[in-house]
């Protein structure tokens, strides 16, 4: 099962899928005929009450989590059977609840790896202590850093963080979600003492919550690189800003969620911008959690561009041509 997944895998880094090698309108060609393909599945199989379970074959622990992102995982779908998968993520909203599972599948119908949100009423049985992942708020206008550090500290929270407890109770009621989302926003866009200044929000933020963050630059994609795989093993989240490029890069793998009626999920992504490439303006976005499949690194990102996380090719998004000096990254502990 995982030789045949193993081979998907070359297939795609040789091209199949490729950021650098595909061209768009065949990228989003491919995947229009495999989203028509699974929907019609999946929607006889939920009219007949079909149901999803998934078994650790080989799990990967990550900070306080047992069954962490890139943890190998026997997918039984209603539809195609059994396939081998990579466990992305067990996505909470914002309350704490289940929303979905997410996983990289070696779909037998697709022909390819897939990035698959399964909604939770559709899991029969999803395994215990497996990594939390934030299904997010999509953003609303020019405000992804405001959101950016509102995702980091609700990640922070279901990663395992409690400090003073603070964070835990702001988060326990809606109302005081709503209050530091907005809280984050007026932080960066208005207020003159932290405006514009990531660290000194996030430090601010720390003495209340019980945390200490610092900001980290490279010289070389190469360091960026392994820190964050590095960090990312103590399943606490990294802030990166940067700045973007005019284009948009697409995303390593086609995207569907397992629900009848469900649009084709967008998979391109803003991710930092090249030397010499037009500077097209500033982004942030969280870097939830980090695998490795095929010989190549992969990150699970939380961008409010979109409410579900979508995945990075990390050595394509933070390749030797970045502007690597341009990109922060910011951590607490």
């Amino acid at each position: 099962m995982f030789k045949a997944l193993a081979q998907s895998t070359k297939s795609i880094i040789a091209g199949t899928f490729s950021v650098e090698t595909v061209g768009s309108a065949r990228y989003f060609r491919g995947m229009k005929n495999i989203y028509a393909l699974m929907i019609v599945l999946l929607a006889s199989t939920a009219q007949a009450g079909g149901q999803w379970s998934f078994q650790v074959s080989a799990a990967k622990p990550a900070g306080a989590f047992p069954v962490g992102v890139g943890s190998r995982l026997v997918i039984n779908s209603p539809y195609t059977g059994t396939s081998a998968g990579i466990l992305l993520g067990q996505l909470l909203n914002a309350d704490g609840s289940f929303n979905s599972m997410m996983v990289l599948d070696a779909n037998p119908v697709a022909k390819s790896l897939v990035v698959e949100y399964i909604p939770a009423a559709l899991v029969a049985q999803a395994p215990a202590g497996q990594q939390n992942v934030l299904k997010l708020y999509e953003q609303q206008g020019g405000t992804c850093t405001g959101y950016a550090i509102d995702d980091f500290l609700l990640q922070a929270h279901m990663s395992g963080f409690t400090g003073t407890s603070k964070l835990g109770q702001q988060l326990s009621t809606e109302e005081g979600r709503t209050e530091l989302l907005a809280d984050t926003i007026n932080q960066y866009y208005l207020v003159l003492q932290h405006r514009f200044s990531i660290n000194g929000i996030m430090n601010q933020y720390g003495k209340t919550f019980g945390f200490n963050c610092g900001k980290s630059i490279f010289s070389t994609a190469a360091q960026a690189r392994a820190y964050l795989m590095t960090a990312l093993r103590s399943g606490m989240p990294i802030l990166l800003s940067f700045d973007v490029g005019s284009e948009m890069y697409n995303g390593p793998f086609p995207l569907q969620q397992m629900i009848q009626g469900a649009p084709a999920e967008d998979g391109r992504l803003w991710q930092p911008r090249k030397i010499g490439e037009r500077n097209g303006g500033g982004h942030s976005v969280v870097a939830a959690s980090a695998f490795s499949i095929g010989g190549k690194d992969y990150l699970v990102m939380l961008d409010s561009d979109w409410d579900l996380p979508r995945v990075w090719d990390l050595n394509a998004a933070i390749s030797d041509r970045a502007a690597i000096g341009e990109i922060e990254f910011y951590s607490c502990r």
